[in-house]
């Protein structure tokens, strides 16, 4: 008996060792773990944020154009970012790209903007006018921690 049991467990050997090569063995460049290649969604979609959209760049005055574009390019950006107007003046916000707010985040005593607190499609256009002197700061809520920020500064 014991000869059998141990014939029996020379036979079983050679295919535990064989399963084990169609497991994940086998020898060669297959014994290495592939580095993974996918990047998360915040690697891929979101630009570099700005921490303030203060630049003197991003500045335009409002003697040339009054619009500011929501998501230029597909970008998580207000183009300007900054945009300095005389009071009275119209500024129309353009979307895009969709799926941005223009959520007011704070505005000068006695201003009545509202924004535009929900998600709009690209093409969507808003139009305001400015007629109480100061700061206007606004964000996009969905992008919010992304740095999609912008300002409406009224002289």
């Amino acid at each position: 008996m014991d000869r059998y049991s141990r014939r029996a467990l020379l036979g079983s050997v050679p295919l535990a060792v064989g399963l084990a090569g169609c497991l994940g063995g086998g020898g060669g460049d297959d014994d290495e773990t592939p580095e993974p290649t996918a990047t998360t969604a915040t690697e891929t979609a979101t630009p570099t944020p700005t921490a303030e959209p203060t630049t003197a760049a991003a500045t335009t005055s409002g003697d040339d154009d009054n619009t500011v574009a929501v998501g230029p390019g597909g970008s998580l950006s207000f183009s300007p970012g900054n945009l300095a107007v005389p009071t009275g003046t119209t500024v129309t916000f353009e979307w895009d790209s969709g799926g941005h707010t223009a959520t007011v985040d704070s505005q000068p005593e006695g201003a009545n903007w509202g924004g535009v607190p929900s998600t709009q499609s690209a093409g969507f256009v808003h139009e305001f006018t400015f007629e109480v002197a100061g700061t206007y700061e606004y964000y996009c809520a969905p992008h919010r921690g992304a740095g999609m920020r912008g300002r409406v500064i009224v002289e």
